[in-house]
């Protein structure tokens, strides 16, 4: 599970709840963001196949809260209630200046 929290002028990313990297505001987003789910390959080629090649992703959920800085329980926590209550999709995320609402 991956948390980013953007506080105090720090993005800080934990995966399964154990802090994993920090970065100063000069990483903060300059323009409105997104949220994507991509397979990346390099230039390189890995697979040197010509033929089609088809991949899929399982995304569980994606949680948003703006202005607040939630820990991976609370997160956990928060999105098996929405699970208890059937709930598969709710979209929170504000449109326009997203900066605004997701530091603190």
């Amino acid at each position: 599970m991956l948390v980013l929290t953007i506080t105090d002028n720090t993005l800080n990313y934990y995966v399964d709840g154990e802090l994993f990297a920090t970065h100063s505001s000069q990483v903060y987003p300059e323009v409105p963001m997104s949220i994507n789910f991509n397979l990346w390959f390099i230039a390189e080629q890995i697979v040197t196949q010509q033929s089609m090649r088809q991949y899929s992703q399982d995304i569980d959920w994606v949680y948003f809260e703006a202005k607040s800085k939630l820990d991976t329980k609370t997160v956990l926590n928060k999105v098996e209630m929405l699970r208890k209550q059937h709930s598969r999709f709710t979209d929170t995320v504000p449109a326009g200046n997203y900066a605004a609402y997701c530091s603190l």
